[in-house]
């Protein structure tokens, strides 16, 4: 596998120089994966994923670069260091750290990629030396970080070194924080099952995008279309399998969530194992649509949202041992919680954040 993602990484990167010298137009290094995935030249990996993600966005804005005037301030800077610090990146960047703060806050502490794996020790080792102080929550404790993750042999040296300049503290609570203070609910959830559920959203829906008419929409996603079949007065209605079965990325989720206030989700289903990549899509895509409090309007295809996911219960053969190295069903507890929150007066209350594009589009009109 790691030859295979080097060889992709390396096309990756040929993708702009190639546009750059011959002027022929190239699909970007995430589409450029993605198609190989889909004509089964290559088997779907999230690591390789995770990087395709990002060279995509070093893609992106390459085909947009322009000489910052920081540039040379950058790398004066640099040339007054000593080789050492030339040498090593991370001294670099743990300088430039230190420089703002003395205290790093992480939310949701976890480690699933190889390339983190292997640079975290020798930068928390850089930062604490230097007297970085750091808090953080995660789902796992210490010694389940990266479980059955590739190579992991290399990253449990990091372990030890973790517990040894960090308290750790089980909360053991069985209380969610999320929801505690909430004053009641709104019925924004739908039973799919029923055969009047269609009318309601539907009366809803037009409503809420009274005296327009749906229309189509396409967003500018990192140089990339992303293609909106309903969207009107902000509001913007989408399947299940339209948004969790297709080849959408986090970045399209980003855009979706920034650019309209309320998100119409329709048959969301009864998820397994099995559907790994919808599980992983609908996770990111709730907490995208929380971080911009978008109201969500969706209809289920089971009794309440915490039945959408219970790999447990469903199958009686398997243990939670079983599931250690699914970070899907760690994550999941998060997203059940996010779907209660999102029916609360509080939240539905919330004002909703928008990107600064389409806040610079409304100081135009």
């Amino acid at each position: 596998m790691l030859t295979t993602l080097r060889v992709s990484l390396c096309k990756a990167r040929c993708l702009h120089i190639r546009f750059l010298y011959t002027g022929k137009k190239e699909l970007s290094p995430l589409v450029a994966y993605q198609k190989k995935v889909d004509d089964n030249e290559l088997r779907f990996d999230q690591h390789q994923h995770h990087l395709m993600l990002q060279l995509d966005q070093l893609w992106y804005q390459l085909q947009n670069y322009e000489p910052s005037s920081n540039a040379q301030s950058s790398l004066n800077r640099l040339k007054k260091t000593n080789d050492h610090s030339k040498n090593d990146v991370l001294s670099t960047v743990v300088q430039d750290i230190l420089s703002e703060t003395w205290l790093l806050c992480f939310d949701e502490f976890q480690v699933t990629d190889i390339g983190d794996a292997m640079i975290i020790r020798r930068l928390f080792e850089h930062l604490f030396a230097n007297g970085m102080v750091m808090v953080s929550t995660s789902n796992r404790r210490p010694d389940d970080l990266y479980y059955n993750g590739l190579n992991r042999e290399l990253f449990l040296p990091f372990i030890p070194f973790l517990k040894k300049h960090c308290q750790i503290y089980d909360m053991g609570s069985t209380l969610d924080y999320r929801l505690t203070g909430t004053d009641g609910q709104v019925q924004t959830v739908f039973d799919a099952r029923k055969p009047s559920t269609e009318r309601e959203i539907n009366l809803l829906c037009e409503k809420l995008i009274a005296p327009h008419t749906p229309q189509p929409q396409e967003l500018d996603v990192m140089g990339r279309k992303c293609y909106i079949p309903w969207q009107a007065r902000g509001v913007v209605k989408f399947t299940f399998q339209e948004l969790c079965t297709k080849n959408l990325f986090s970045a399209d989720f980003i855009a979706i969530a920034s650019t309209y206030h309320t998100l119409v989700l329709l048959n969301i289903p009864k998820l397994n194992i099995e559907h790994r990549d919808q599980i992983r899509r609908f996770i990111i895509l709730i907490d995208e649509l929380y971080n911009y409090y978008t109201k969500l309007i969706c209809s289920i295809l089971v009794d309440d949202v915490r039945e959408i996911f219970t790999p447990l219960k469903d199958n009686k053969n398997l243990k939670r041992e079983d599931l250690m190295s699914m970070d899907e069903f760690h994550a999941f507890d998060r997203t059940v919680s996010r779907l209660i929150e999102m029916q609360s007066k509080e939240y539905l209350a919330k004002p909703k954040l928008f990107s600064k594009k389409v806040q610079d589009e409304w100081s135009k009109l």
